[in-house]
């Protein structure tokens, strides 16, 4: 799978229908989860490519951004 470098060196997919990167905002411990919240410094989307979508137990791909 082919990447570049984000804006904090982190690698970013190629070819994917949209990125984000995020600063870290924040962080909660939850049980055994933690959660992260984030704030986006920059996305991006591949126009016409199709979300992967999950619902009901299955993934689906036919709706276009």
């Amino acid at each position: 799978m082919q990447f570049s470098s984000g804006i904090g060196g982190a690698p970013v997919l190629e070819g994917c229908a949209a990125s984000f990167e995020c600063f870290n905002r924040s962080r909660y411990d939850e049980g055994d989860h933690v959660i992260f919240v984030g704030e986006v410094e920059r996305c991006t989307h591949r126009p016409g490519a199709s979300p992967l979508l999950f619902h009901g137990g299955r993934f689906y791909t036919e709706h276009p951004l």
